[in-house]
């Protein structure tokens, strides 16, 4: 029996043929059908909905850190690029508009921030971290907005 592999995103969409790539590889090597969907639910993904989960890092700690837990790592991505030094290092970039005149996070104060998700470690979690570090725990910024992803996020700013 042709099994069918079910891959889901949880990541930006516009990294998406990358892991459209992947799932069409490991079904050429495998030799099954292979699925790709846009994940809703990390609930689901536990759940065993999915079979292989595109996910952030958070999600994933969280996931493991189960009783029983729900998922197993399989690959982390090592990106390209001299800012990475060919190692699996992190980085959360903080942006403003071109023409913005903010050009340190200070600047923001009193501003609009907007964040993909929760559950994002580079779009939320490394936010809330720094603000820890810095004693700010509330009323920094103006308004904050959940745009829901990374690509949201990045249209508001420009908007």
């Amino acid at each position: 029996m042709n099994r069918q592999l079910r891959f889901a995103t949880f990541l930006a969409p516009s990294i998406r043929p990358v892991y459209e790539a992947v799932a069409e590889y490991v079904g050429r090597e495998l030799g099954c059908e292979t699925t790709l969907v846009e994940g809703s639910s990390f609930a689901d993904f536990a759940a065993g909905k999915h079979d292989i989960g595109f996910i952030c890092g958070l999600p994933y700690v969280r996931l493991a850190a189960e009783e029983r837990p729900p998922v197993e790592l399989l690959a982390a991505p090592v990106l390209e690029g001299e800012r990475y030094g060919g190692k699996p290092i992190y980085f959360s970039d903080v942006i403003v508009r071109a023409a913005s005149p903010f050009r340190t996070f200070a600047d923001l104060r009193g501003r609009s921030w907007s964040y993909n998700d929760p559950d994002s470690h580079s779009g939320y979690g490394v936010t809330r971290y720094h603000m820890a570090r810095l004693g700010e725990t509330r009323g920094y910024f103006g308004r904050v907005v959940e745009a829901g992803f990374h690509q949201e996020s990045i249209r508001l700013v420009r908007k």
